[in-house]
């Protein structure tokens, strides 16, 4: 196994037309994770700002979208910058406390999953998957652990 990467070619809000950081890559900065992930607008054609939630279209391949209906409802992260075209290059969040945009359903304390477009909602079943936890009442704040 190669060692960790400790230099980076891009900051966090980078959205590029080239994969300037090799998809996939792991990132750690200030106690919080990052992957570099390639951008999907889904069938909806949807735009995305930083912090939205999204969702893997296709986990071996490191593609993203806040599609839900693209996806099979397991969380990827939260975007770190706005995109507005498809097959982007940028970076998601994906461990430690992030912010929302749009507000949850749920409260403190519940497990969340990727659930509609750009969001996350209770989990209600053992099937679900959960990719983070509720950290206040509003469910704008949470604390993320999605898969990597």
């Amino acid at each position: 196994m190669s060692g960790t990467k400790r230099t980076f070619v891009t900051p966090l809000d980078a959205v590029r037309d080239n994969d300037d950081e090799g998809l996939g890559t792991i990132r750690q900065e200030n106690g919080k994770f990052y992957k570099w992930v390639q951008y999907k607008e889904g069938s909806g054609t949807l735009d995305v700002a930083a912090g939205d939630f999204v969702g893997y279209t296709d986990y071996s391949a490191n593609q993203v979208t806040p599609d839900a209906s693209d996806t099979d409802n397991v969380g990827a992260g939260v975007m770190q910058a706005a995109v507005t075209a498809d097959a982007k290059y940028c970076w998601i969040q994906i461990k430690g406390e992030a912010s929302l945009n749009t507000n949850a359903t749920g409260s403190a304390g519940n497990l969340m999953k990727f659930s509609a477009d750009k969001t996350l909602a209770a989990v209600a079943a053992h099937a679900d998957v959960g990719v983070a936890m509720a950290l206040n009442g509003t469910v704008d704040s949470v604390i993320l652990d999605c898969p990597f």
